[in-house]
């Protein structure tokens, strides 16, 4: 069995956020803890809005957009503005649940380079760096789109580009491990390891046509 679910997740700008107001942009979509967030035109790919998404005082008072998961193997490709970030000063972003057990956080190097990590759903929880395939390109920069092609097949497979570009990507992989996943969960949590984790933001956006939020599968 194969398939493709799609959403491009736009509408008018200022609208709510909501299951029903992305429905209309493609396959059916969940909106968790939708408060504070709304279409926006800040920062658009291809000339749409985006889907910006307001952070709460914790990840599960955060907007989030369920994405589910067609089955075992699957790709994931979404596209998120990634506001500069300091370096240096351990700010992490939850970018997306990989089901209900892991997480894709991202954080910056001293050079403003993203680094990408897998991690429990415990904050306090090791970082499971993943191994960087030859060849790989370098780290895109933050304070633009970034694009996240993420592969389940028998390893875990990212690939993170600056918004439209097709040459070289960061390929960090992990090993077999990770669960079966039954959704992805886009949000935009940001927090320090070292301290209560009470720094959010107001920031996150996830849109896009055509390259938009797609799960596939073989």
């Amino acid at each position: 069995m194969s398939g493709v679910l799609s959403n491009t997740l736009t509408g008018p700008v200022g609208d709510p956020l909501s299951s029903s107001a992305l429905s209309r942009g493609g396959d059916p979509l969940a909106v968790l803890t939708p408060a504070r967030s709304r279409f926006d035109d800040t920062h658009t790919v291809h000339g749409l809005p985006a889907s910006r998404l307001g952070t709460g005082h914790h990840r599960e008072d955060t907007a989030r957009i369920r994405l589910p998961s067609p089955g075992s193997g699957w790709a994931l490709r979404v596209y998120l503005w990634l506001p500069t970030m300091p370096s240096g000063d351990g700010s992490r972003r939850w970018a997306l649940s990989i089901g209900d057990a892991d997480g894709l956080v991202l954080s910056t190097a001293a050079n403003s380079d993203v680094n990408a990590v897998l991690q429990g759903r415990d904050l306090a929880a090791e970082d499971r760096p993943g191994s960087i395939t030859p060849g790989s390109g370098p780290a895109p920069g933050t304070n633009g789109w970034i694009r996240l092609e993420l592969r389940r097949s028998g390893n875990l497979a990212l690939r993170l580009y600056r918004e439209h570009e097709t040459g070289q990507a960061l390929e960090p992989t992990w090993a077999p491990g990770v669960p079966t996943v039954t959704s992805g969960t886009p949000s935009g949590t940001r927090w320090r390891p070292s301290r209560t984790p009470t720094a959010w933001t107001r920031w996150t956006a996830y849109p896009a046509r055509r390259h938009g939020p797609r799960w596939t599968w073989p």
